[in-house]
């Protein structure tokens, strides 16, 4: 028996990671979980935080507030939200949404989106 996965991790160090999902996420730590198949998916390489993720999934957790946030932002379609430019030559004052969604874009893309 390896004492290393394929990702090179010990079973410890693996479950420590898996742990430190579990405990950002929720709050909670691996052992407070109903018992998973910890050594298989270590064994098989499966990445610590997918098998927290998947565990918590089951339990009905719900994602991490950025998670949710990042997801939010990369389904908005910023071609639908009136431009700066539009809404200035209507007269209308600038929305903090607008300023709001393109901090959040930049989170998550790492890049400022043009707002013109």
């Amino acid at each position: 028996m390896s004492d290393t996965n394929p990702d090179g991790l010990t079973f410890d160090r693996w479950t420590a990671l898996a742990d430190a999902r579990v405990q950002r996420r929720v709050g909670l730590c691996l052992s407070d979980l109903p018992d998973g198949p910890s050594w298989d998916a270590w064994h098989d390489g499966v990445d610590p935080k997918d098998y927290a993720d998947e565990l918590l999934d089951e339990e009905g957790a719900p994602p991490l507030e950025s998670e949710r946030t990042a997801e939010a932002v990369r389904s908005t379609d910023i071609r639908t939200v009136p431009t700066m430019s539009e809404r200035r030559a209507e007269g209308r004052p600038l929305a903090n949404r607008h300023i709001r969604l393109a901090l959040d874009q930049r989170k998550v893309t790492g890049r400022m989106p043009i707002l013109y």
